[in-house]
């Protein structure tokens, strides 16, 4: 989709009388589902710009939150890793302020820092001691919450999946409480969870025998 058609159909999915920055304005969110059928088509720029021009717009803080977690998420997958991160960082803050004021907000804040988290552990190098401390956060956030047990032990396996030889023995007992909690879900549900569990357990096998190749 063209530059001018994008216009067209943000102009058709407008309120006639509104701008984008006033409150009730439908743009913020035409503009995420845009970039999402420009990612599903493989265009990056537009996909980029659509979710750029989100965030600039969002007339709340929870369209905000929305649209920078969906930008992030886009330039993850178009390979911009960095840029990725780095959006992933700014939607965590937003949720976070969200979750100050309205405690409902507490399961999307915890799930953007969980994706922050992830998206640490997979550039590894430095990015290590953040993620640990955003995985931390995270497990924290989901110990308040109630019914949350598959993403507490999401969370926790991403503190067990640090390297970081000063985080060794709290990775270690992350990974341990990480494999309970999945035994207990997949005892439930087995086919859902077997593979969280075997994954579980596989980390928690290295952190139980690995002795090298931490960063100090």
């Amino acid at each position: 989709m063209s530059s001018i058609s994008r216009r067209v159909a943000v102009s058709r999915w407008t309120r006639p009388g509104l701008t984008a920055a006033e409150p009730g304005s439908v743009l913020p969110p035409v503009l995420v589902q845009l970039a999402r059928l420009f990612a599903a088509g493989g265009d990056e720029r537009q996909c980029l710009a659509a979710g750029v021009e989100a965030v600039e717009v969002a007339g709340s803080d929870a369209d905000r939150a929305m649209a920078l977690a969906d930008l992030a998420d886009h330039a993850w997958e178009f390979g911009e890793w960095a840029r990725g991160t780095a959006v992933s960082r700014l939607a965590a803050g937003a949720y976070a302020a969200l979750d100050t004021d309205d405690p409902r907000y507490g399961p999307a804040y915890a799930r953007a820092l969980v994706v922050l988290a992830e998206r640490l552990v997979r550039q590894g190098g430095d990015h290590q001691y953040e993620a640990y401390e955003v995985a931390g956060r995270a497990v924290e956030r989901y110990e308040e919450l109630a019914d949350c047990q598959p993403d507490l032990a999401r969370a926790l396996h991403l503190v067990a999946q640090v390297r970081v030889r000063r985080y060794r023995r709290p990775a270690r007992a992350a990974a341990g409480r990480a494999v309970a909690l999945y035994r207990e879900l997949a005892a439930n549900d087995p086919h859902r969870y077997a593979s969280e569990l075997a994954e579980a357990r596989h980390t928690l096998a290295l952190r139980t025998g690995r002795r090298r190749h931490a960063p100090e």
